[in-house]
């Protein structure tokens, strides 16, 4: 997937399915040039944003438009969208943008996903460990 000319958006539900959302942008922004954030919500991509200390570079709502404007302002050779949903968008333009499941991406990527069966202890425990990591 290593490719500095690519614009990558993550969808807020895929971020929330990885093991360390922190980890997955900072490795997404060693081979991506730009990295974002899809939310209908703006105020929840904020929160999650802080509480997982993710830097962004846009942020996106899940509009035809949005994705249009994103794509005339960023030159880059590729525009990719990591999501959740098994097929494509609506919403996705057909034109310069690509759509990747989130399993797809995190198998090419080695990303650990959330086990659905992680206790709430179990996720905070990962947050505060990798919060300290970063701060070593």
């Amino acid at each position: 997937m290593a490719d500095e000319h690519m614009t990558l958006a993550f969808e807020l539900a895929a971020l929330r399915r990885t093991r360390d959302p922190q980890a997955v942008v900072a490795d997404a922004r060693r081979w991506a040039r730009h990295v974002g954030l899809l939310s209908a919500t703006p105020e929840a991509a904020h929160a999650f944003s802080a509480t997982h200390l993710i830097r962004r570079d846009f942020q996106l709502r899940p509009t035809t438009s949005s994705f249009r404007e994103l794509s005339s302002r960023v030159e880059t050779e590729r525009h990719v969208l990591v999501g959740t949903a098994s097929n494509r968008p609506a919403y996705l333009p057909s034109q310069r943008w690509e759509y990747l499941r989130l399993e797809a991406a995190a198998t090419a990527a080695g990303w650990e996903l959330e086990n659905p069966k992680t206790t709430r202890r179990e996720r905070w425990s990962a947050w505060l460990s990798g919060l300290l990591r970063v701060q070593e």
